[in-house]
């Protein structure tokens, strides 16, 4: 078992240095960014990332120390811990503020009369070309 003293970021800090691997070199073999790695091991990773991106890099992180996940699933529940959200309500948390959602464009309608208009006119070129050509008789 873990001890309780030691903080999930502390123990992959720990594992990685026993490692005699540098942050740099975990970033390239995990493609993780080092400014996440270093906020994971410093226990701020949610203050920088939404809590699904953070779970993934920790677990990503975890499995590629070689800790057994499983073991640290039930030792740092609260960081393993999945979001629950309300019924009925959407959340959109993307980590650089989230987004929001708009009502429907109603210039739509603008787009299809455009396109309408295009249409008609090209017809109205090809058709006059077609006369033009018949009256000169070159076909």
């Amino acid at each position: 078992m873990v001890s309780d003293t030691i903080t999930l970021g502390g123990l992959y800090k720990k594992r990685r240095c026993e490692l005699g691997l540098s942050i740099k070199e975990v970033e390239s073999a995990t493609s993780i960014r080092s400014a996440y790695l270093e906020a994971i091991e410093e226990g701020r990773g949610d203050q920088l990332l939404s809590l699904v991106y953070i779970q993934g890099f920790m677990r990503q992180y975890a499995l590629f120390l070689g800790l057994d996940l499983s073991i640290l699933e039930k030792e740092f529940a609260p960081s393993f811990a999945k979001e629950e959200t309300l019924e009925g309500e959407r959340k959109c948390d993307y980590g650089i503020g989230g987004l929001e959602m708009r009502p429907a464009s109603t210039s739509s309608g603008k787009l299809k009369n455009q396109n309408l208009f295009w249409a008609a006119a090209f017809i109205g070129v090809f058709f006059s070309a077609f006369l033009l050509v018949k009256l000169l008789g070159i076909f």
